[in-house]
């Protein structure tokens, strides 16, 4: 890691660490916040300049300890004025793990869909639809498909010139957020850029995608912010007053108001107050909902515990995927080695979105994976098999270099609607 010198509030420095090829910065205790207007413009461009750096794929670990005393790090997820995100934080609050990309979705450039851009969707007279599955998702925010579970949002450019340009002293940004839903650079899998330091599905650390449009917008806002930040400007102490502290300086040199009845009025409301809010809660208290057992039996659950056992049988999903003997394919797909090239040919059934993951051992127990793309396809890593097209041709990607191609063991991963269905033995290639 290296030391990164940032602009802080009130003309101070502030000093954080960066990992450039892990795509890592550690913010020691409240640094993440004293990091001022032109200083959160330098990081975007470091970010920017690190992003360009070839990506080595590692897997995250699944534990990283504190810089200062050592102790594992624990994962957080916080929620800000401009966006949602989450960091891994040391127990005794000595500082911070977050990556390049959940820095940037703290300052809301990537969040999931709001009710904004609902009505200006539905205004316009288009639906929300996933990219993965197709299906229509309904009008309402939301952070993922209720179908296939693909994290779905939104890349908001101009909510990132907003939170580097607190004090607004720059002319709004006028760029329209735009749908988008990411997959990792490394197998595919889809992922949350606003919540997933490491993918969840091969643990390669999630970095920034389109880091020249925050570079662009950062620079919109730049000269401004400067100056502002070199020398107060009048207009912005101005509206600070009328807006902030003039209200409470009116307020503070205002007549008192009349003691005794009035008083006495204020408490009689109040205690009415409190026992409505307390009957309403009551009252409204949510009822639990009873699932059914296997065994015929029944099981009360609040809805909270109801949305958590059904996250953790998910997760117990899409863990669940074994290897299958070298060389075969699941029943409605055949596939074909042709060198370093797959063959996937569908053999019946309805049509399915494939994708092939292809991973060789760089050293003992130790894989690296990369995706592979369609033949003649540059960039296409998804492949809709149907009755007008029942077959597909994968060869490893650009990010698959012929060095280490040569090693000696591979397998690969089939991935259908989103859903990892099949691994192969690494015998498959040998």
């Amino acid at each position: 890691m290296r030391v990164l010198r940032l602009a802080g509030h009130y003309k101070r420095t502030v000093e954080i660490d960066v990992c450039a090829p892990c795509s890592l910065i550690w913010f020691d205790a409240m640094e993440s916040i004293r990091v001022a207007g032109p200083g959160l413009v330098a990081l975007v461009h470091e970010i920017d300049a690190c992003v360009a750096i070839e990506p080595t794929f590692r897997p995250l670990p699944q534990t990283l300890p504190c810089q200062v005393c050592g102790q594992p790090l624990k994962r957080v997820f916080d929620l800000t004025r401009y966006g949602r995100t989450a960091h891994l934080e040391c127990p005794q609050e000595h500082g911070i793990y977050q990556s390049f990309m959940l820095f940037l979705a703290e300052k809301g450039y990537f969040r999931p869909y709001e009710w904004h851009d609902i009505h200006a969707l539905t205004a316009a007279g288009k639906a929300i639809k996933c990219n993965q599955c197709g299906a229509t998702l309904e009008a309402r925010p939301q952070n993922a498909c209720p179908y296939c579970a693909s994290p779905v949002g939104v890349y908001d450019p101009a909510r990132l010139a907003a939170a580097i340009d607190r004090e607004q002293v720059a002319a709004p940004v006028a760029l329209k957020p735009t749908a988008a839903q990411v997959a990792c650079e490394a197998c595919g899998g889809m992922l949350d850029p606003s919540r997933d330091t490491a993918c969840p599905h091969c643990r390669a650390i999630v970095r920034p995608r389109e880091s020249a449009v925050a570079v662009a917008v950062s620079n919109a806002v730049a000269d401004e912010v400067a100056s502002n930040y070199q020398r107060q400007r009048p207009e912005v102490s101005r509206r600070k007053l009328e807006e902030g502290v003039g209200g409470m300086l009116d307020a503070a040199y205002a007549d008192p108001p009349s003691h005794g009845i009035g008083r006495r009025i204020g408490i009689a409301v109040s205690c009415v107050c409190l026992g409505v809010l307390l009957w309403s809660g009551v009252a409204n208290r949510p009822k639990p909902i009873i699932v059914e057992n296997a065994d015929g039996t029944q099981t009360r659950l609040s809805a909270s515990d109801y949305e958590a056992e059904a996250a953790r049988d998910r997760a117990r999903r899409m863990r669940g995927v074994t290897h299958a003997p070298a060389g075969e394919a699941p029943p409605q797909l055949q596939v074909t080695r042709r060198g370093d090239t797959l063959q996937v040919a569908r053999d019946g059934g309805p049509p399915v979105l494939v994708g092939v993951n292809l991973a060789y051992e760089q050293l003992r127990d130790a894989w690296v994976r990369c995706p592979m793309e369609i033949q003649n396809r540059k960039g296409e890593r998804n492949a809709i098999l149907d009755n007008a097209h029942p077959t597909a041709t994968f060869v490893p990607s650009a990010a698959c270099s012929k060095r280490l191609l040569d090693k000696g063991r591979y397998e690969y991963t089939l991935t259908a609607n989103s859903q990892t269905i099949f691994k192969s033995d690494s015998a498959f290639f040998d």
